[in-house]
């Protein structure tokens, strides 16, 4: 529970992530689990720093990912993520949309409701 580590008043406020579902994987899965927040900050913090990164995941509520083969040497990952309110929710699409706009189509995000999946592939 990252987020509990690092704040930790949600640790003292019994602050347990929000239940996420896997998110569908478009070949057979090899890796599955949560991000949480220390691992959405990282995968965000490569691509856009830790100033922008950090904003985005404020406010995580929970993720679910799935990883898996697309083709030879080639793989891809896809997190579903639940945020703690709209705004937070707000700032997590920012972070990825400037995300997707550096990636040359490698990355994709969709949104459903509450959930935020993105989608991201190795060249």
């Amino acid at each position: 529970m990252s987020g509990q580590i690092l704040l930790p008043d949600r640790f003292f406020a019994d602050d347990v992530p929000k239940h996420v579902a896997y998110p569908h994987a478009d070949g057979t899965v090899i890796d599955k689990g949560d991000l949480g927040l220390i691992g959405l900050f990282l995968t965000l913090a490569q691509q856009l720093g830790n100033n922008d990164a950090a904003t985005g995941v404020r406010g995580w509520g929970g993720d679910e990912y799935v990883v898996w083969k697309a083709s030879s040497g080639r793989y891809c990952l896809r997190d579903s993520v639940v945020m703690d309110d709209s705004d937070s929710t707000a700032a997590l699409h920012t972070a990825l949309a400037q995300w997707s706009n550096k990636s040359n189509g490698k990355m994709h995000v969709d949104q459903s409701g509450s959930t935020t999946t993105f989608t991201s592939c190795s060249s």
